[in-house]
């Protein structure tokens, strides 16, 4: 049960950390929320009427809800996967290892999105918004485990 609080936790922070970044650099573009209820509205589409959009606030009630429950899972696993660490070498790399091939995917998304509405500023929201709620999810890990770089420097030697 601590495991899955301490994910909950982890994941909750990195979301919430991704979530005032993205709503930052919509407010400094002058479009307001305009990320989260374009993702929002895109992930609403998948279970409305074909052809029909939800209202802008439906989208970014979709997003956020859709957006925390991807990163508390992503916590749960995360902290799951370190705190299962049972001597095997290679353990606790995982973690870092999969940040870095779902970095490239969230870059290809950005790439993407960056060629259609969302325009030039997906890059720093979407790449800069990544990339600090991981630096959040590993800062509260390295927090509440000291011992965990020494762990990953060991299991990187071995």
């Amino acid at each position: 049960m601590a495991r899955q609080r301490e994910g909950l936790t982890a994941g909750v922070l990195s979301a919430t950390v991704i979530w005032i970044w993205l709503a930052l650099i919509d407010a400094i573009v002058g479009h307001p929320f305009e990320t989260a209820g374009f993702l929002g509205s895109g992930l609403g589409s998948i279970f409305l009427q074909r052809g029909a959009s939800p209202p802008a606030w439906l989208g970014v009630l979709i997003f956020t809800v859709f957006h925390f429950a991807i990163w508390i899972l992503v916590g749960i696993i995360i902290v799951a996967t370190i705190r299962s660490d049972d001597g095997a070498p290679g353990v606790v790399l995982w973690p870092p290892v999969s940040v870095l091939l779902l970095q490239v995917g969230f870059t290809g998304w950005a790439v993407m999105l960056a060629q259609g509405p969302l325009g030039r500023h997906a890059w720093p929201a979407i790449i800069g918004g990544e990339l600090l709620g991981w630096v959040a999810l590993a800062w509260y890990l390295v927090r509440r485990d000291p011992g965990l770089w020494q762990r990953m420097e060991h299991d990187a030697e071995t």
